[in-house]
């Protein structure tokens, strides 16, 4: 089962920033639903994460690797034009990930024994 986490979490390592880089609907400019986008993305990234490298400790090594990401795609957003770098999306992205520390602990357990 391990290996269809680990290809899923590829799959999402690879979509995630692609998707990131897509020009921005018309609308753009500060919205909350992007906001919960970007939260629920690096929530989703750190729950998959966990379940692809089992018997690692999600820590804040982990935490700070799973965010070097968000700075990473921000950065790549920012020469564009298309796109804008936000500290407010890498709050957002934090956010997620902090979600998912709290939250660890009850969800996973069910989710490995199954």
């Amino acid at each position: 089962m391990i290996w269809l986490w680990r290809l899923a979490l590829t799959a999402y390592l690879l979509l995630l920033p692609v998707g990131a880089l897509l020009p921005e609907t018309p609308a753009g400019g500060f919205h909350v639903n992007d906001k919960l986008l970007h939260a629920g993305a690096f929530f989703g990234l750190a729950l998959l994460a966990d379940l692809a490298l089992p018997g690692r400790r999600y820590d804040w090594a982990n935490l700070l690797a799973l965010f070097t990401l968000g700075v990473l795609i921000e950065a790549v957003q920012y020469p564009t034009g298309y796109r804008a770098a936000s500290l407010a999306d890498l709050a957002a992205d934090a956010a997620g990930l902090g979600l998912y520390g709290l939250v660890r602990g009850r969800w996973l357990g069910r989710i490995k024994t199954k």
